[in-house]
């Protein structure tokens, strides 16, 4: 699968953020958000379909505010990153 377009908005956020991309086709992402001791406190697999795509994840999901690194993976696209869930 390409994924295209790329975004991970807002951040820092307080009560969601979205992983907004496109995607060539119908293909399931698998999302790890770690803690910043190294922690895994989600995890999502959600399928996809060809076009655009948005995946919300809420504040609640979490474990309160802080610091946290994502893993966002489809097929052989990797993306990594930081969030930050204020107050």
């Amino acid at each position: 699968p390409s994924i295209d377009d790329f975004r991970q908005a807002p951040n820092p956020f307080n009560e969601s953020f979205q992983f907004s991309f496109v995607s060539n086709t119908q293909v399931d992402a698998l999302i790890y958000i770690y803690a910043n001791d190294g922690k895994l406190v989600f995890s999502k697999k959600s399928a996809i379909q060809a076009g655009v795509n948005k995946i919300q994840i809420n504040a609640n999901q979490l474990s309160g505010p802080g610091i946290y690194y994502y893993k966002f993976v489809v097929g052989n696209f990797l993306k990594k990153g930081k969030l930050i869930l204020s107050k």
